[in-house]
């Protein structure tokens, strides 16, 4: 009997989605049972930004940029215990996103508004809270899941 090129091509694309939820259902086990890990990130990565939104000259802004070296190496820690081998959770990206944020982008725009009110720092702002709403809601789907 021959085989059906059509009906193979389908079948290969319903195991590859399968293989893709199964991997996606081991990683959210995984942020899962490290939701303390994360939660603690977030919160230093949250404290961090609001010492920047505190920050009300360009001393404050640079005693601020001067701490992150200490935050970093707590989530880096962290994020060690998150994620061991590089492939456990896809937060860990994010975070390092924002924590180059926090090194860079925010003590620019922050200082950058010092001169001209708040527009420097509207996109760094927006797209802070765009990646928070992922983490949260990532995590809430992570605590919700099977296993807990």
């Amino acid at each position: 009997m021959p085989e059906d090129p059509i009906a193979g091509k389908a079948s290969e694309a319903q195991w590859r989605e399968h293989l893709a939820e199964e991997d996606e259902e081991r990683l959210l086990a995984n942020d899962r049972r490290a939701l303390r890990q994360h939660q603690e990130i977030v919160a230093l990565l949250t404290r961090a930004r609001g010492a920047y939104e505190q920050a009300h000259g360009k001393n404050a802004v640079l005693r601020v940029q001067a701490d992150m070296p200490d935050t970093e190496a707590h989530c880096r820690k962290l994020m060690g215990e998150i994620n061991q081998w590089g492939n456990v959770s896809p937060l860990t990206a994010t975070y390092e996103t924002l924590l180059t944020s926090l090194k860079e982008d925010f003590p620019q725009a922050r200082l950058a508004a010092l001169n001209d009110g708040k527009r420097s720092l509207e996109a760094v702002e927006q797209d802070w809270a765009a990646r928070l709403r992922q983490i949260k809601h990532r995590l809430h789907e992570a605590a919700e899941g099977e296993g807990r």
